[in-house]
């Protein structure tokens, strides 16, 4: 997942830059299972921390053109 945001952020290898949308994706997956757990300790931490890393890779993979 790192390796194909930091390829996106032209920052890696570039041949991973396309996989940059799978990581988003991923990251949305997570947030919204993290959103659906059943213990409120552990809905009260990892949202915040997907929220951010979703955030994350949207500001870094650029929009298809």
């Amino acid at each position: 997942m790192a390796l194909s945001l930091t390829g996106a952020a032209g920052l890696g290898p570039a041949s991973l830059a396309w996989a940059g949308w799978g990581a988003t994706g991923l990251t949305g997956l997570g947030l919204i299972a993290a959103r659906a757990a059943r213990s409120r300790p552990e809905r009260r931490l990892w949202a915040p921390v997907m929220a951010l890393m979703r955030a994350s890779a949207l500001a870094i993979v650029p929009a298809p053109a």
